[in-house]
């Protein structure tokens, strides 16, 4: 069993999505979850979005709305060859999702708190691209997969922006709910990264559930990889990244040109690196969690998807 999780970093077009098919059909070994990020740059632009909204800035508002829209409309069309019904299809739900950020954010501008706000929003980052995915590689790829809504699974505090997982709920979730798709009925699971949902129970005589969601922190997708392969006891959690592997440095940020790779590490090393200079190539978290089963944690880099980046176990 194993978690294959794809960044933001490596998603940002039609071309980088299209070679991902390939990729999956050389490491799925039978029992796969596919852990995706938002498309490119999205959970930046949904987060200044969110930030508009609180601000009412109507102008802005309805100008991202249009650009974050059209990219993803593009991506979504371009992906399909022929089948105009299923790109239709496609093209509704995704402009559903964008009824739900016009809904929520003129809902809750005067009344929720920010980092509340941000999350409702961000979160549909996640949703389109797993929602694309789906779709691309069930109607053209063949793949026979099930779309889950992760926060119905990974469940959290109220922490708005960098939530903690509730591990006993969450990791019964994962067993009842998603060990069987994967064992009995032979699919692959596809679910989104970085979010999660929180429930309350108000005071009352009638005590009806509300859930919100929630987000695990910025780069919390390898977290989400995490907690999935943690409680299915996976053979390993496979992080693509846009970076040869683990390095001393990050390179993609000034200064880090001369970054030094790292073939093997052990996960005390790793977390030691993860929390200095090369942070961001790894959430901290995912090795921590991962640490405790002894679960493999393999970086492949996306450009050379043959070739293992580095080893941490």
């Amino acid at each position: 069993m194993r978690v294959l999780k794809f960044g933001g970093g490596i998603t940002s077009d039609v071309e980088a999505i299209k070679k991902i098919p390939a990729v999956i059909r050389q490491w799925d070994d039978g029992e796969t979850v596919l852990v995706f990020s938002a498309f490119g740059k999205t959970t930046n632009k949904l987060e200044e979005l969110a930030v508009a909204f609180d601000e009412n800035e109507t102008a802005k508002v309805a100008e991202m709305l249009s650009e974050i829209k059209i990219f993803h409309l593009n991506i979504a069309t371009q992906l399909f060859s022929s089948d105009d019904k299923t790109k239709d299809k496609l093209c509704a739900k995704i402009e559903e999702l964008f009824g739900y950020i016009v809904g929520i954010g003129n809902r809750a501008k005067n009344s929720f708190q920010l980092p509340l706000l941000k999350d409702q929003i961000t979160a549909v980052g996640e949703m389109l691209a797993t929602l694309i995915m789906s779709f691309y590689l069930r109607y053209e790829e063949g793949f026979d997969n099930v779309l889950v809504f992760a926060p119905d699974i990974i469940k959290t505090n109220s922490n708005f922006g960098k939530a903690k997982i509730n591990e006993e709920e969450t990791f019964s979730n994962i067993k009842s709910e998603i060990l069987p798709l994967l064992k009995i009925k032979r699919k692959i699971v596809i679910v989104q990264g970085f979010i999660a949902g929180v429930d309350f129970l108000p005071p009352g005589r009638i005590r009806m559930k509300i859930s919100f969601i929630t987000t695990l922190g910025r780069e919390g997708s390898d977290y989400t990889a995490a907690i999935f392969g943690f409680a299915l006891d996976a053979d390993g959690v496979f992080l693509f990244k846009n970076v040869p592997g683990v390095m001393d440095k990050d390179p993609n940020v000034p200064g880090g040109e001369n970054a030094r790779i790292f073939r093997k590490l052990d996960y005390e090393r790793a977390e030691s690196i993860l929390e200095g200079t090369a942070k961001r190539i790894i959430f901290t978290e995912t090795v921590s969690l991962l640490k405790r089963k002894r679960i493999p944690i393999i970086v492949v880099p996306f450009s050379n998807p043959k070739k293992i980046g580095t080893i941490i176990s």
